[in-house]
């Protein structure tokens, strides 16, 4: 009888000892994801409240209604991304703040000027397009004003004409009989499936988080963000390739190809059907462009909007004599 008590005694002590283990690894495995979950949220919660900075500080290129929109745009992503979280609270509404520091009036222009005529350099182009910003705060990825050579101006999105000429602004326009918000959405929806039959929303494994459709009403970091998850994928597939109209064509080819066309047509799209962007680029006379972010030594044709620009401009200015 005593050995029966002991063989129980010793197979509840082992028993103990198993539920301790499985109850240590089991509290160990939700403190390491709840740590996940912690640092997932921290990065996503920085991303969202960099973004809505960003706008604040460089986006003086749109109107409040856009700028209302493009928080609720935001605020949609966040909610369909991350359900059960609340929503980041910015410390100030970006439309109001911008009012309130005179950087926008009713249509998205810039505040007049009460100390008379705009400063002009060179008797053409507008001083501010040059003046100085401090680099603390500024983003990395920034090419401020003051860093224009000789003869150059940045494309800043800080300034409220010359940011129209970023792929990131709002400046809606159709093309091949579809709506685009930006250049960067049309830009980065050609990563995206064109239906049920692409072979991207065959592969197994993956996930889009954005239809095609979706992205190309987006603009700024929205886009470039969706972009971002849709090269993800691609690198997954072992892709190089985009679509546009059921076409695959390279993506960072060697030389400029069908990709480099479609940017180019795109772009004079966004031109053509904007008056206020075809103004902002021949108000740059004969500068040289430049972007206002940094890019690879070896960047694509299609990635230098710039040079695109200035092609566009050219054509723009032979064609004004016979106009008139």
């Amino acid at each position: 009888m005593q050995t029966g008590m002991r063989k129980d005694q010793f197979t509840l002590r082992t028993l103990l000892i198993v539920v301790a283990i499985a109850a240590f690894y089991f509290a160990s495995y939700m403190l390491k994801q709840r740590k996940q979950t912690a640092a997932v949220r921290e990065a996503a919660t920085k991303a969202y409240l960099d973004e809505r900075a960003f706008i604040a500080a460089h986006q003086p290129v749109f109107t409040p209604e856009a700028l209302a929109q493009t928080q609720q745009v935001m605020d949609d992503n966040w909610k369909k991304n991350y359900p059960s979280w609340p929503i980041p609270v910015y410390a100030a509404n970006v439309a109001t703040a911008l009012a309130a520091a005179g950087q926008l009036t009713g249509g998205g222009e810039p505040a007049p000027n009460n100390k008379g005529a705009e400063e002009l350099r060179d008797g053409r182009y507008p001083a501010r397009w040059w003046k100085a910003v401090s680099k603390t705060g500024a983003p990395e990825w920034e090419v401020l004003p003051q860093e224009a050579g000789a003869g150059e101006v940045i494309l800043s999105k800080r300034q409220p004409d010359l940011g129209l000429l970023s792929n990131f602004a709002l400046t809606p326009f159709e093309f091949h009989g579809k709506k685009y918000a930006s250049l960067e959405g049309f830009w980065q929806m050609m990563k995206y499936p064109e239906g049920a039959d692409d072979v991207r929303t065959k592969f197994p494994g993956l996930q889009w988080k954005h239809t095609r459709d979706e992205v190309a009403g987006m603009t700024a970091f929205d886009a470039k963000h969706a972009g971002d998850l849709a090269s993800d994928n691609m690198k997954k597939m072992g892709i190089d390739w985009i679509t546009f109209e059921g076409r695959q064509m390279p993506y960072k080819p060697a030389e400029p190809g069908d990709h480099y066309k479609l940017i180019v047509e795109a772009t004079w799209a966004k031109v053509k059907q904007n008056p206020d962007v075809k103004a902002a680029l021949l108000s740059t006379g004969d500068l040289i462009l430049k972007p206002d972010h940094h890019q690879e030594a070896d960047a694509a044709a299609a990635w230098k909007y710039y040079d695109i620009l200035m092609n566009i401009r050219s054509q723009l200015q032979k064609d004004a004599p016979a106009a008139k």
